[in-house]
């Protein structure tokens, strides 16, 4: 019995997710494939996705839809426009253009998450806290 829950805890556990649909647990790899249009990697990246898009969508419940921004971290998150378009395209509450590698998250502004995204942060409303 515990070499069948040994078993099932190192699928669950290592053999799951990225790597077990595209047969590589590198974002960057399984990324460049949906790209490319590997079926396998696009499934990978597309169920990656769906499952972050899920969970945001559940806190975005929680919390009445109060949702000023989301902010994506390590690795795939941090560096992957792709999947911050994956995930928040349709995502009423939250604009996807917030953020880019461009324009560090301590520019975005109080007018930015109010749902004005146009980028600029000259000052020039009573919202912005930036220059």
């Amino acid at each position: 019995s515990s070499g069948i829950n040994a078993e099932y805890g190192d699928i669950l556990h290592n053999k799951s997710g990225l790597y077990g649909i595209s047969g590589s647990s590198d974002s960057l790899t399984v990324e460049q494939g949906y790209t490319t249009g590997d079926p396998a990697c696009t499934l990978a990246f597309n169920v990656f996705a769906y499952s972050a898009k899920k969970c945001l969508g559940a806190y975005s419940a929680v919390l009445n839809n109060a949702v000023d921004c989301v902010i994506f971290t390590g690795g795939i998150g941090e560096n992957s426009p792709l999947l911050h378009s994956l995930v928040c395209d349709g995502f009423c509450p939250v604009s996807h253009d917030l953020y880019s590698r461009d324009r560090p998250v301590s520019d975005i502004t109080a007018r930015d998450t109010a749902g004005d995204t146009a980028g600029d942060t000259a000052g020039d409303t009573a919202g912005d806290t930036a220059g």
